[in-house]
């Protein structure tokens, strides 16, 4: 499960793919292998900014960005 904050994201050595790093319980962690070229409706790459709140439940392929009171949602685009 995902309920953290944004922290930053860069792109990966591996061509199309990225990372984004966030905030959780006092922890940082990294959501590794997004595909950043993006399909359409996968576009969570482009639009995450640091400071956003990420959730995701565990198992779930559904991501949900809220920025200002705005929820986006978008499916999980990794690789793996």
């Amino acid at each position: 499960m995902i309920n953290g904050v944004v922290v930053k994201k860069y792109e990966e050595q591996t061509g199309c793919f990225g990372a984004i790093i966030f905030r959780q319980d006092n922890s940082i962690d990294t959501l590794h292998n997004i595909f950043i070229c993006a399909i359409k409706d996968e576009k969570i790459w482009h639009y995450v900014l640091p400071n956003d709140s990420l959730y995701k439940q565990k198992g779930s392929l559904e991501v949900e960005v809220v920025r200002n009171g705005n929820r986006e949602k978008f499916t999980f685009p990794t690789r793996d």
